[in-house]
């Protein structure tokens, strides 16, 4: 239900939002508080005058205050819509509206008994909206206008000036109702309206946040993390260990004759091997485990508690066999084969680079057909 009536709502707000706002961005957030402000005050014009002509026992010098307010106001809305709309200049609306809605109330206040007018209530409204739709500074300067207007109206009941009042005893208690519920009413719009949009913008941020970290810590080709998340994986995972009294490895994967690969059949299969590639790694390992493309054709794995030489010797064992199935791309049958070396920590390095150094010289000796007596590479 709620979701139909905010579409409804934005189906008559959005034509006045200007085409050049993108869609979805927190400028035009902010576009659509202001338009919905204008709008809905209009509405509520329209409320009023229906229930001026109609339902309220006011006097015709009463009926007609309303009517001239409401006459203003409508002017002022319309001009704030046109600049809104037109000019795109969201602040100059705002103070048309506000400039507009002040006078109205500081006419309605000199023909209703001046400073004790019921009006002057309604006058807490224009710094709140200036607040919420601008920023703290129009804020305060709005709050300074209505208070030397204030004071100019006091200073000039001082100096004898009376102020005429309309209201008739009898209808007294309901213009302070009237102007009681009109202030609540606009300050609750304007603030429920702040807190959805606060909502949704902080939502909004939340998941630009969450894309752009992922976006700086993933590998745009494959998904799988890059070489930055797969360093602090590794620092992590370092300070985990020694917590715990814990070891961990790294695998290091470069693919044999992927340059040739590439150079045959086109950068497009290249770039399918390398995705199908990380399909596999992220596929063998487990929850716990970390998998990352560290640039061009070279991968890493991280493997939690796995720290004797033999164990890690047996998981490689596993990833042989599991990675070496030849893949079907494009109608080209192609070999998998990688060289891969690894690293155990504590014993082959403290910190990620002496890791990752270890790691990346046991492959490259297992390219050159070579054996290490540290760390015993292997290649898929």
């Amino acid at each position: 239900m709620i979701p139909h009536i905010q579409n409804l709502l934005f189906r008559v707000i959005d034509p006045w939002i200007p085409p050049r706002v993108p869609v979805g961005s927190t400028e035009r957030s902010l576009y659509r508080f202001l338009a919905s402000i204008l709008v809905g005050t209009f509405a509520y014009l329209i409320v009023l005058l229906t229930v001026n002509q109609t339902l309220l026992p006011l006097t015709e010098d009463g009926k007609r205050l309303i009517n001239y307010f409401s006459l203003g106001l409508t002017f002022g809305i319309t001009i704030a819509l046109l600049t809104l709309r037109i000019a795109a200049k969201r602040h100059l609306a705002l103070h048309i509206f506000i400039t507009t809605l002040t006078g109205g109330l500081v006419y309605v206040a000199s023909i209703t008994g001046g400073l004790g007018s019921p009006a002057v209530i309604c006058s807490v409204i224009i710094p709140a909206l200036a607040t919420l739709s601008i920023g703290a500074k129009a804020g305060i300067g709005w709050s300074l206008c209505v208070g030397l207007i204030g004071s100019g109206m006091f200073i000039a009941e001082q100096q004898g000036h009376t102020y005429r009042n309309i209201i008739i005893d009898a209808n007294q208690s309901l213009a302070e109702f009237s102007c009681l519920v009109t202030t609540h009413a606009f300050i609750i719009f304007i603030a429920v309206y702040y807190e959805l949009n606060s909502r949704k913008l902080s939502k909004q941020l939340r998941f630009e946040q969450s894309k752009y970290f992922h976006l700086a810590h993933h590998d745009s080709l494959t998904g799988i993390a890059n070489r930055r998340h797969f360093i602090d994986a590794i620092n992590r995972e370092i300070s985990r260990a020694k917590r715990k009294g814990d070891q961990f490895s790294v695998l290091y994967f470069d693919l044999n004759k992927f340059k040739e690969a590439n150079d045959k059949h086109g950068h497009h299969f290249g770039d399918e091997i390398l995705i199908a590639f990380a399909n596999r790694l992220r596929q063998e390992i487990r929850e716990d485990d970390f998998v990352a493309r560290l640039g061009g054709d070279e991968f890493a794995l991280l493997l939690r508690s796995l720290g004797r030489a033999e164990v890690v010797e047996q998981r490689l064992d596993a990833l042989i066999h599991n990675l070496s199935t030849p893949l079907q791309l494009g109608g080209v049958d192609y070999q998998v084969s990688a060289s891969v070396g690894y690293a155990i920590y504590p014993q082959h390095g403290s910190n990620d680079e002496e890791l990752l150094k270890v790691a990346d010289q046991n492959m490259y000796r297992v390219k050159r057909g070579e054996r290490d007596n540290v760390a015993a590479p292997q290649s898929v």
